[in-house]
């Protein structure tokens, strides 16, 4: 699998496992923050233009501001899935 599509996939599942959190807005809203990062409303993420582990980072990050490390053990799991 091809290091976007991998990044796309872990993404959604981040972005789908938050909005279970948060709240489809919330977290929703968070990800779109991200420059690079195209999501549907469903929180499947579409597009990745950049660098795909900076535009990771750069979502984990946003919902490290809201819920802690909570969210980086949830990435961390996910990541570990994937592989």
């Amino acid at each position: 699998m091809q290091d976007v599509e991998r990044s796309k996939m872990i993404l959604t599942s981040l972005i789908q496992k938050q909005m279970t959190i948060l709240g489809p807005n919330v977290a929703i809203g968070r990800a779109r923050r991200v420059s690079g990062l195209t999501l549907g409303d469903d929180g499947v993420v579409t597009a990745i233009q950049g660098d795909a582990s900076e535009i990771s980072q750069a979502v984990v990050n946003e919902y490290i501001t809201l819920t802690g490390d909570v969210t980086k053990t949830l990435f961390e799991a996910l990541l570990k899935g994937a592989s």
